[in-house]
């Protein structure tokens, strides 16, 4: 069985694959990048993680970290309470891509399922969609290695919707873990679909 470690090939992956992540690992740089589809065109597209229990709920509002998050590392970098995700921060100019560090030896114990979202900002009033992006990928990468070990092509499938699941880190049983390739798209506002995890918005 195919294992995500630091050594040997690039594993490439398609929707619905699940990759054991090998013991000892100390961390994941999870990057989620892209080409810009239509030159000029102004959009900002943020990568935001949720970190739920076994019952698909988060410990507290903390636990969704995204840039208007309130947490910070000691180098102002966006983080939960365990600082077990951390956010390379917003990129407001369209850009080609986010990327998390899960820092896997100290995600809270209660945590199940860690889980990677994409969300047009502002997409209903801009009238955008997906469509503004091509090429999007997930790649990672390992511990400090500078190359991807995982890339996750997330295909063209999506281009209608505003807001989608990319992929989950899991609990494969103790402090085992798993890479699921599980992305969805969805239409509509991101945070009415974040209420499902206990998160309590006013829209």
């Amino acid at each position: 069985m195919e294992e995500l470690n630091d050594e040997g090939r690039v594993i490439n992956i398609t929707k619905g694959r699940e990759i054991p992540i090998g013991k000892g690992i100390k961390s994941l740089r999870v990057s989620v990048e892209w080409s810009e589809n239509r030159r000029g065109e102004d959009f900002d597209i943020d990568l935001m993680v949720v970190e739920v229990d076994k019952n698909e709920k988060a410990p507290n509002a903390d636990y969704l970290v995204f840039y208007n998050s309130v947490l910070q590392t000691d180098d102002y970098k966006i983080t939960d309470p365990d600082q077990a995700v951390v956010h390379s921060g917003d990129d407001r100019d369209g850009g080609e891509g986010e990327e998390v560090v899960v820092n896997i030896k100290k995600i809270n114990p209660n945590i199940n399922n860690i889980i990677f979202f994409l969300d047009i900002s502002e997409a209903e009033s801009r009238n955008q969609t997906f469509r503004v992006i091509r090429d999007a990928v997930v790649k990672v990468y390992v511990d400090d290695n500078s190359s991807p070990k995982l890339v996750y092509n997330l295909g063209e499938s999506f281009k209608e919707f505003t807001n989608m699941t990319v992929c989950s880190i899991v609990r494969d049983g103790g402090n085992r873990w798993k890479f699921v390739a599980d992305s969805e798209g969805r239409a509509g506002s991101i945070f009415k679909y974040l209420k499902k995890y206990g998160f309590k918005f006013s829209v």
